[in-house]
């Protein structure tokens, strides 16, 4: 048996949930939800409310991550450079702005346009029937730069719907319940 403890990120839970907030970390922005991708997260005026971190927020990170080891890695390896950068390169050292812009406008071309990723061919099985399906949860989420009125801040409504994406064929939810498959 194996048990992996991450501690150096942990925090008191018994402390005021906003000041929990302030000593987040890690800040990995490929992976990190459109909405705290925005000024509002990362420095929010007396003007404007700061956005919480949400449930829904982890989830989407998920997705991302699939979405992210899709297109940079092959059986294991890391793809190739094509014309001297590999895909999402964009991604990785940029400024939070920059990724938002870049996250935004990728799933627009892959949701609503329908536009296909230049994908590994291992990869496009699970592209097809997990992340697009994933994505269109993702991009529901936001409807339009409008924050969902469905309860996804609720995490239990939030993890519930997530999970019917997976049931359903081509994501579209039929009930809220998850099926696991080895397929």
């Amino acid at each position: 048996m194996v048990i992996i403890n991450d501690w150096d990120l942990a925090a008191d839970p018994s402390h005021d949930r906003d000041q929990l907030q302030k000593l987040e970390r890690t800040r990995t922005l490929p992976f990190m939800a459109i909405d705290l991708l925005t000024s509002r997260y990362w420095g929010p005026t007396r003007s404007s409310k700061p956005i919480a971190r949400l449930y829904r927020h982890d989830l989407e990170s998920f997705v991302w991550i699939l979405v992210f080891v899709m297109h940079r890695y092959e059986d294991g390896h890391l793809v190739a450079p094509r014309g001297g950068k590999r895909p999402l390169d964009e991604w990785l050292g940029a400024h939070y702005q920059v990724v938002y812009a870049e996250k935004r406008s990728r799933l627009d071309d892959w949701v609503i346009t329908k536009e296909e990723p230049d994908l590994p061919a291992s990869w496009e099985s699970l592209w097809r029937e997990h992340a697009l399906p994933a994505l269109r949860w993702v991009s529901h989420a936001y409807a339009f730069d409008k924050p969902l009125e469905s309860g996804l801040d609720d995490p239990d409504v939030a993890y519930e719907d997530f999970c019917s994406v997976f049931k359903s064929k081509g994501g579209q939810r039929k009930d809220h319940s998850l099926v696991m498959s080895n397929g």
